[in-house]
């Protein structure tokens, strides 16, 4: 097996750099997004349907959409969207007595059409660096 290894070669040092900012600002983006819907998704349209029964809608779904995140993992490799209100796994995956009532799954599903042209630009953008930078 024949191994060569280039080190210290400018462009490939430019162009390793340049993926990991695409993919950091692509994930970043997409995280920023899911939030963002998820969070419209949670606050807008009819407020009289509780997502928890007997609680008031508005406030429930109110401190949901308040407590949802997201993080980037560190090996550049996904991002978490996550709801830190006490009972959003209950309404995520449903519990023995209710069934579940999603509000990440469903808006990450939607968002899937909307992720490639998230890639695309932070890529396409990255991409006019390279060549700017006479690489």
């Amino acid at each position: 097996m024949a191994k060569v290894t280039l080190k210290g070669d400018a462009k490939l040092t430019n162009l390793k750099q340049a993926v990991e900012t695409a993919t950091e600002q692509s994930l970043d983006e997409i995280g920023a997004r899911a939030v963002e819907l998820i969070r419209e998704e949670l606050t807008s349209g009819p407020r009289s349907t509780a997502l928890v029964p007997d609680a008031p809608s508005a406030d429930w779904t109110d401190q949901l959409a308040a407590s949802l995140g997201y993080q980037v993992h560190g090996d550049g490799k996904g991002v978490s969207v996550t709801a830190d209100a006490f009972y959003a796994q209950l309404l995520e995956l449903g519990t023995l007595e209710t069934p579940p009532r999603p509000f990440i799954g469903p808006v990450l599903t939607r968002l899937k059409p909307e992720i490639d042209a998230i890639v695309a630009r932070a890529f396409g953008s990255q991409g006019k660096d390279l060549k700017g930078s006479g690489t």
